[in-house]
């Protein structure tokens, strides 16, 4: 009796325990499958970071020549965000601000770049506790010409 008593509880935590994984992998993708919809596909990452005292963070990523890539941002406490892209010498290609801030930005490359993802938070609360913004990428599948 007792080893089955062992069994049941053992039973009983994995299945919380791979229960819960679930549920959090479920809250994990839930941005990034909301803005890499068809005909783009996730990059698989899920990028987040805290904003720093002045409200600010900085990805760096190369971006592949000849794909379309589509960007989003979002703040994990629902403050507005403002981004950019940014090439490495500081040229701003894209800027929500000029677009009324988008939550995501389609674009593509002739060749092979590096650039930054510059986030920031506006209008942040003092009282805020978590500063919090997460970055999704999608790209189109590559389908090769005969």
């Amino acid at each position: 009796m007792r080893i089955f008593q062992q069994k049941v509880i053992f039973s009983v935590i994995l299945l919380a325990y791979f229960g819960f994984a679930e549920a959090q992998n479920t809250e994990k993708q839930s941005f990034a499958s909301e803005i890499i919809t068809a005909p783009f596909v996730s990059d698989g990452q899920r990028y987040i970071t805290t904003l720093n005292e002045d409200g600010f963070a900085e990805f760096t990523f190369v971006f592949l020549g000849g794909n379309t890539y589509r960007i989003g941002v979002k703040s994990l406490a629902n403050f507005k965000i403002h981004f950019q892209l940014v090439d490495i010498p500081g040229n701003v290609i894209f800027d929500s601000q000029k677009y009324n801030y988008p939550v995501f930005w389609n674009f593509s490359f002739d060749y092979t770049q590096p650039c930054k993802i510059r986030v920031i938070g506006l209008n942040l609360d003092p009282k805020l506790t978590s500063k919090q913004v997460e970055v999704a990428i999608g790209y189109k599948k590559y389908i090769p010409t005969k």
